[in-house]
């Protein structure tokens, strides 16, 4: 495929089309109840497949347009839609935020972890990134999990700072970093 940006071990990755509207909306709905425990976008208007055309016609070309790349990541073998992450802008120059979600058939098999190192080496190899930020939410171990794994350095927690869209609860945020230096000091 042409527009692939990079490859890992088990996934392309490259940014996502209107063409990826059903994929995208099938994982979503699959995996409701858990991305709106943990994902400060999943209110319940963001359900709708017209507000994930939103995303992928409008929000993802805004943010292209700031600097930021979101991507989707499709399994090299079944060319499913896995995981959905990327690069987003912030106000500081050249310094970006990333996260993830995926698959509920995907999770648990490492793919989180395999993206987001592939995002932080085109962040900081090819993307001009000189910092990538991260967070999660109290009680999100996987990605705490996914976060340790990639060498991201602890930098705050805010008290209370996200509220469960599934259960109301004020959730304390845990921030980390990692800077070109770090990882390319982690990577030689």
């Amino acid at each position: 495929m042409s527009d692939i940006l990079f490859e890992t071990e088990r996934l392309y990755l490259r940014m996502p089309t209107l063409d990826d509207v059903p994929a995208m909306q099938d994982i979503k709905q699959a995996n409701w109840p858990e991305l709106q425990k943990w994902m400060n976008w999943a209110s319940d208007d963001q359900l709708s497949v017209d507000a994930t055309r939103k995303f992928i016609g409008e929000i993802v070309q805004d943010d292209f347009k700031k600097g930021g790349c979101i991507m989707f990541s499709f399994h090299k073998v079944t060319n499913d839609l896995v995981m959905i992450g990327g690069l987003n802008s912030t106000d500081d120059a050249n310094t970006y935020s990333t996260g993830y979600w995926g698959n509920i058939q995907y999770l648990g098999q490492g793919f989180a972890t395999e993206m987001t190192r592939a995002t932080l080496d085109f962040a900081f190899v090819n993307h001009g990134a000189d910092k990538v930020v991260i967070s999660y939410f109290e009680g999100n171990e996987p990605s705490k999990r996914v976060i340790d794994k990639c060498g991201f350095e602890f930098v705050e927690s805010l008290p209370k700072a996200h509220q469960s869209f599934a259960t109301g609860e004020m959730m304390d945020e845990h921030c980390y970093a990692m800077t070109k230096d770090r990882w390319m000091a982690l990577n030689r």
